[in-house]
């Protein structure tokens, strides 16, 4: 049975099965990006629910193949649930993208790894919006502690390197206070 079967002429289980290796590449697609959203195990179950949507609502005398239709709402639900679950704005994920972009493209045009100072160059961005780019890049999330979770010897990098990030978030903040305000600080 193909992915062009009607859904009402196959069961729902086979047409599930059958449609698993679309299922997969959106959700390694999307996962390749979003990563950081949601697990890839997450993504293929969201597009599972998509294939579900897509099996209840489809309407035969439509122009579209069912395949194509499915491929539609698998792809539409993946992308529902990252935005959903996706902590960072839209116009952050930009300005991180577009933060990525420069840093690799300054990587190579420089053959070495660019500051912060080059790259805010480029971009035109303040430093505040640097250093929360850069805790993007490195995957630094604000994290809710669990109840009962138990700090381990590797947590103790995280936070010294928390606290250089404090610090240096500090003296970025510091530096654009008037001159009276800083003196009270």
């Amino acid at each position: 049975m193909s992915e062009n079967t009607n859904p009402q002429e196959s069961s729902r289980q086979e047409i599930i099965k059958n449609f698993m290796p679309t299922i997969r590449y959106w959700a390694k697609h999307y996962h390749y990006q979003y990563h950081q959203v949601l697990e890839f195990e997450d993504l293929v179950m969201v597009g599972v629910i998509g294939l579900i949507d897509a099996l209840n609502k489809y309407k035969k005398d439509k122009k579209n193949q069912f395949k194509t239709y499915a491929e539609f709402r698998i792809r539409g639900e993946i992308i529902d649930e990252l935005r959903k679950q996706d902590w960072m704005t839209r116009s952050e994920r930009t300005k991180q993208k577009k933060y990525t972009r420069a840093k690799h493209d300054l990587t190579e045009e420089l053959g070495r790894s660019p500051t912060s100072d080059e790259v805010s160059n480029v971009l035109h961005f303040k430093n505040k919006d640097m250093i929360r780019l850069e805790q993007y890049e490195g995957g630094e999330t604000i994290k809710p502690y669990v109840e009962g979770e138990t700090v381990g010897q590797g947590s103790l990098v995280s936070v010294e390197f928390e606290s250089y990030s404090l610090k240096k978030t500090l003296g970025v903040i510091m530096d654009e206070l008037p001159k009276t305000m800083r003196l009270i600080v």
